[in-house]
């Protein structure tokens, strides 16, 4: 055997290798040559990357591997007699060999909800669902070791399935046959439940059955209509933009098949009185019918003539007789028609075009329609009157096609109203038909409409009955026409005239336009029936009555409340994105080596970071693999990092949340993939890549301007740094707002926050005192404090926050009015504060205490946009759970992107599921398990109530999480409102509140991951609150309120003077500022702070996130990579866990050890190592802040004059109390947030005041 036969044999072996075991693949590389491996390497790659296969080759793959199993001839394909062969006799083996399905819970079908083939994810075990259809192109056969079978679906899209544990293995061949293919022989209906989709072990795709009680025959099998619009209902229930809702219309179109004849019936009637009209010059009328008769059959050459020419006859009493006209909508109904009719005779194609050659071209001049498809004919509709309407036909009792033959007679002699008397009689006759087109036809229209609030823009077909050769529509035409014809066939079909004005309405119809609309629907329908108020009449008017009112009060209220902002929403997303590190950065630098992509992950490109990242760790793998298979080669020791790197890969998150839960409604399952896989290759080279690049010094060679930018929190103190080089020292405080008067810092209002973005440390405040909070944003604050009766008054505590986001204002006076309300589930409290979708429940509970709200604001003299807030959540609709889902994800994903690498941190898999189902879906939802915990405790607290009312307190309410609609506060928002920041809830606690809760739990905690826990911990405390505020012993208000400095060099701001005076007559105990100390220089803070507590006896708490911005040294990007090599590399040893001789940096994994974290963390974290790093540094630093932010709050002379008659006895001093960093977690947006405690009064022994819990 020559060289090159061995070479190729094996570049074959490594090929069968790469595609049956991944394991041995590095192992086989090893021993090849770069070259082989490039080849080896670029053909699995594109073998992985062909498109699936088609469905022809499905079938063939399938007939033939059945050949090879099954005896020429066919021997299954007619029945075996019964008794031959008892499926009880049957074992239940189970097949476990290779990558199977997960466990599942067994599952009724009604549970679940239908999908497609189409549907089918790769890796994915698809919850909740279920496919079903019939087996397909032949019976179904045995193979080796699995039941092989192809399924049809209500689409006619074909999925091999292969099916385990269904036979006995000890049976003969001939046996096993015989039994499958009488088990599932071409034909029949068979569902299956739940379905993993997943590679096969020949390289093809299918479905794995684990379970023989996965696969079940469908029982439900439509056969009327109206079983397949009940199926097409709950395709409905699931429609998204990546199903296209293929199922729905797929059923509904079925549902009109199988009354096709009686269908074409409805529309030859309504042609024959389109012409009748046409005869008498009523064109508009004739459009109107004609249009709906070649919709309902497209096929309809008649229909199609008659309308191009109804349409040409009324532009030319438009114009006037004679005169050349233009119409290009006749010019597009023409073409479309020929379109739809390929087999048209010369003749009629002729006649078609006729109608098009008197038109002129179009006017230049003439105003741009709102819809340029053929279905504009529809726009107009209601204007016309209608004139099908349910009249009594008296004695005569005919079939429709007689009426239809009757009229044709009286038209032949010339009589068009009397052949259109019987036309209408005819189409009377077929009322009960009717109504059931037309309400399938308006379930079509509200398919296409939620297709396009998903999804604008998009074209689809629009066809009902036939789809060959269809013309693509846009989403809200194709809605628009489908419930303009459901209204004309059947009047009294309220539903429909509903769905088309909101169909007007996405097409730009302002809303005054869309009341005219249903007016003159309402007055045209009422006007032309003709028997008495039946009950379908009542209905449509009150129907259209409550939709108008709802109209006129959106209106009404549109134009009482202003716009938050005159700058829309999207254009302060823009300016906010061109202000960002990376915007400013990309305008100067560009990525270019793959060692820069490493280490800036600032490429937008999703698909080229992966693809350099892949490059570089295969790359990485294959010289491993290739250095250890040569025995010749010296080898070289690997950097400690390097070897962690290749040696400890994350969890694959990309791969276990598919196969475990599969993916939520609404998320692009291909894009989540992604996302997902390139948070794999994140974790997988973090911390180890860039630690490596940091201790040999390659980072620092091409430290980005985004990094610099992110460091030192802008471009200003860039400046001061270049200025201070010669003399800067680590430690040294580099504060450019002391050096630059005119840049002052500012919070940018150009951002709406659901929630807080840090967590709040368990401040202590006292029943019978009031506490202040500034900048509170939500109550995460009151949640995590201590609350103490230390002075025994028998007093409640008021909570009063002011804070200058009228969201955060609205938004908190609805929960904190909801948390008061013992009949409101305390879970509704947690979805509205937390969640982007809301139960049923959660929704009604809202609604209710918002108009309760808006009753006390307006008395209040609030600030007109939280009352622009209140007043759009009081009416608007809530967006899809699909949406909600899709919005938060694009958002987090886009502006949040490490957050989701962050859960490649977490050691459990339970954890992780639970962190990746919320990344993808923002979903705060209490589980049962959580529930129950809960429940169990309000029991308990319950029982020691002394009034029945409290024992009734709401913890035997469940909420209604069946039903599910997007959150009102986080998606509906009036115009102008800020944009929405990217953070995520498990910000607002502290981390080791979940470590502790999951230590307290009994038996259980196993079972709940942190986002359960964390629920609790959030449920737990509102109950307490709520508890606290039935009793009296708390109250809590909200105001809007912005607090400046007061410099004497400004313009005197009174009401910024009336609000701090207003806040010192509270006579505040405790204030907390949150991290709004950020915001101002320490001297204007301080002066703040003083006139606040000028009456003294009052305790401040506050943070910094940005201190480390101000200290120079806090980051190890500021160490010189030469003279500080021995530094920067026992700093990463410490961050990383490696021993070193360094007796002054604290070891960052023995923080977690100490505090347990790391039973539910790996560590080091998987994440940038600057942050593991500047943790350690920041311990060391945080001292130099803290005594620089105080010494600067010192009262000097100028302080004492700025304060003028403000400055007291009682607010003349300045102590200190605790201090500290908080602890880090891979879920906060700052490791480094550092927290204080002070107080002016002199007369205060702070020591015996540290509330610190």
């Amino acid at each position: 055997m020559n060289a090159k036969t061995i070479r190729d044999f094996q570049e074959r072996e490594a090929g069968r290798i790469m595609s049956v075991d991944p394991a041995k693949v590095m192992e086989l590389l090893g021993g090849l040559s770069l070259e082989q491996q490039n080849n080896i390497m670029s053909q699995a790659m594109k073998d992985f990357g062909e498109e699936s296969d088609s469905q022809e080759k499905l079938i063939q793959r399938f007939m033939d591997s059945r050949a090879s199993f099954v005896r020429p001839g066919g021997i299954f394909a007619e029945y075996l007699q019964a008794g031959n062969i008892s499926p009880g006799s049957v074992a239940g083996a189970r097949f476990t060999v290779g990558n199977t399905k997960p466990t599942s819970e067994h599952k009724s079908l009604g549970t679940l909800k239908p999908m497609l083939a189409k549907e089918l994810n790769l890796g994915t075990t698809h919850r909740g669902r279920y496919i079903c259809g019939w087996v397909a192109v032949d019976d179904a056969f045995f193979g080796i070791s699995a039941t092989s079978l192809l399924l049809e679906d209500v689409t006619g899209h074909l999925v091999e399935i292969a099916a385990y544990g269904l036979v006995d293995t000890t049976l003969s061949q001939v046996q096993r046959q015989r039994f499958v293919a009488d088990k599932f022989p071409k034909g029949k209906p068979i569902a299956v439940l739940e379905p993993y989709y997943n590679v096969r072990l020949d390289g093809s795709l299918g479905i794995r059955v684990e379970d023989p009680e996965e696969i079940i025959p469908w029982k439900a099998v439509p056969t009327g209509l109206k079983t397949w619009n009940f199926l097409g209902n709950d395709f409905f229930g699931v429609l998204n933009p990546q199903n296209e809702g293929c199922g729905a219309l797929s059923c509904y179109e079925r549902a009109l098949q199988t009354i096709q004849p009686e269908v074409h019936t409805i529309a030859m009637l309504l042609n024959n009185i389109a012409v009748c009209r046409f005869k008498m010059s009523d064109y508009t009328t004739s459009i109107q019918l004609s249009g709906a008769a070649v919709h309902l059959s497209p096929c309809y050459v008649k229909g199609w003539l008659r309308l191009a020419l109804a349409l040409s006859e009324r532009e030319i009493e438009k114009v006037g007789k004679g005169n050349a006209h233009s119409s290009m909508l006749v010019a597009s109904i023409v073409a479309h028609a020929m379109n739809t009719l390929p087999n048209l005779t010369p003749q009629q194609r002729q006649l078609l075009e006729n109608t098009v050659k008197v038109c002129a071209s179009p006017s230049t001049s003439a105003p741009q329609p709102i819809v340029n498809s053929y279905a504009r004919w529809c726009v107009g509709t209601a204007l016309p009157s209608l004139v099908v309407t349910e009249q009594n036909c008296g004695e005569e009792q005919r079939t429709a096609d007689a009426w239809r033959k009757l009229g044709f007679e009286k038209f032949e002699k010339g009589d068009f109203h009397a052949a259109e008397s019987c036309y209408r009689k005819g189409l009377t006759s077929t009322l009960s038909y009717r109504r059931d087109v037309s309400l399938v036809l308006n379930n079509i229209s509200a398919v296409y409409l939620t297709l396009f609030h998903g999804s604008c823009g998009t074209v689809v077909r629009a066809g009902v009955l036939s789809a060959q050769n269809e013309e693509a529509l846009p989403y809200p035409e194709a809605a628009l026409l489908n419930s303009t014809v459901a209204g004309i066939i059947d009047p009294l079909n309220y539903k429909a005239w509903t769905r088309r004005v909101r169909c007007l309405q996405c097409l730009r119809y302002s809303e005054e336009e869309c009341i005219a609309e249903l007016e003159s629907i309402r007055s045209n329908v009422v006007s032309k029936t003709l028997l008495p108020a039946t009950d379908r009449l009542v209905a449509l008017q009150n129907w259209i009555n409550s939709d108008i009112q709802h109209r006129s009060k959106h209106v009404a209220i549109a134009e009482a409340a202003p716009q938050v902002s005159q700058i829309p929403t999207h254009v302060q997303q823009e300016q906010r994105d061109a202000l960002s590190p990376e915007s400013i950065s990309a305008t100067v630098w560009k990525p270019t080596t793959m060692e820069e992509h490493l280490l800036s992950s600032e490429d937008n490109d999703i698909d080229a970071y992966i693809a350099q990242i892949e490059a570089f760790v295969n790359a990485t793998h294959c010289a491993l693999a290739v250095s250890k298979s040569n025995p010749n080669r010296q080898r070289q020791e690997l950097p400690p990092e390097m070897q962690m790197f290749l040696e400890h890969s994350p969890p694959q998150i990309h791969k276990e949340f598919p196969k475990q839960r599969g993916w939520p409604t609404g998320i692009d399952p291909v894009f989540a993939r992604k996302v997902l896989y390139r948070a794999y290759l994140d974790a997988s080279c973090n911390p180890w890549i860039k630690a490596t690049s940091i201790r040999d010094g390659q980072f620092f060679q091409i430290n980005t301007l985004a990094i610099m930018l992110k460091r030192w929190h802008g471009t200003a103190a860039l400046q001061m740094l270049h200025d201070k080089a010669d003399c800067l020292r680590y430690g040294d405080i580099v504060d450019y707002r002391e050096v630059e008067k005119d840049v002052l810092p500012a919070y940018d209002a150009r951002i709406r926050s659901n929630f807080a973005n840090n967590p709040n440390r368990a401040e202590v405040y006292v029943f019978g005192t009031t506490h202040i909070a500034i900048g509170f944003n939500d109550f995460s604050s009151l949640l995590a404090a201590t609350l103490r009766d230390e002075l025994k008054n028998d007093m409640p505590l008021r909570f009063v926050g002011f804070e200058m986001s009228e969201f955060a204002v609205a938004k908190c006076k609805v929960v904190a009015r909801m948390l008061g309300s013992p009949d409101i589930s305390i879970s509704s409290v947690m979805e509205v504060w937390l969640s982007s979708t809301w139960s049923k429940t959660t929704l009604d509970d809202f609604r209710r205490s918002v108009t309760e709200v808006l009753l006390s604001v307006r008395a209040d003299n609030e600030s007109p946009n939280v009352i622009s807030y209140l007043n759009h959540w009081s009416w608007s609709k809530p967006i899809s759970p699909s949406k909600a889902h899709s919005n938060f994800f694009l958002t987090l994903e886009k502006y949040n992107r490490d957050i989701v690498s962050a859960i490649c941190s977490f050691r459990h898999e339970i954890d992780r599921l639970g962190l990746v189902h919320y990344i993808l879906t923002g979903e705060i939802l209490a589980p049962p398990p959580v529930m129950d915990i809960i429940r169990e405790e309000q029991f308990t607290a319950s029982a020691s109530c002394q009034t029945h009312s409290q024992k009734n307190n709401s913890y035997t309410k469940k909420p209604d999480n069946a039903f599910v609609v997007g959150s009102l506060t986080m998606w509906n928002v009036p115009p102008g409102a800020p944009p929405l920041e990217a953070d995520v809830a498990f910000n607002t606690v502290e981390f080791m509140k979940i470590v502790e809760c999951k230590k307290r739990m009994k038996a259980p905690a196993n079972k709940l991951s942190v986002v359960d826990l964390f629920m609790v911990h959030i449920l737990q405390n509102l109950q307490r609150l709520r508890r606290l505020m039935l009793v009296n012993k708390l109250t809590i208000e909200v105001h809007h309120g912005i607090v400046k400095a007061v410099r004497e060099d400004g313009p005197r701001d009174s009401d910024n003077n009336l609000l701090l005076e207003r806040i010192a007559a509270l006579r505040p105990y405790t204030i907390s500022w949150s991290n709004v100390l950020d915001y101002f220089t320490p001297g204007d803070f301080h002066d703040l702070a003083r006139r606040c507590s000028m009456h003294g006896d009052c305790l401040h708490y506050g943070y910094s996130m940005n201190w480390p911005t101000q200290v120079f040294g806090v980051s190890i990007i500021d160490y010189d990579p030469e003279s500080d090599k021995k530094f920067i590399g026992d700093l990463l040893d410490s961050a990383l866990g490696f021993n070193n001789d360094s007796q002054t940096l604290l070891p960052f994994v023995s923080v977690y050890k100490m505090s347990g974290m790391d039973e539910l963390l790996f560590v080091p974290l998987r994440e940038n190592p600057l942050n593991s790093t500047g943790y350690i540094l920041a311990t060391a630093s945080q001292q130099k802040w803290v005594e620089h932010f105080m010494k600067k709050g010192e009262l000097s002379v100028k302080a004492v004059e700025r304060l003028g008659t403000l400055c007291t006895r009682l607010n003349s001093g300045l102590q200190v109390g605790n201090t500290s960093l908080g602890l880090p977690s891979p879920l906060y947006r700052s490791s480094l947030t550092l927290y204080m405690s002070w107080c002016y009064d002199p007369t205060l022994h702070l020591q015996a005041m540290q509330f610190q819990s």
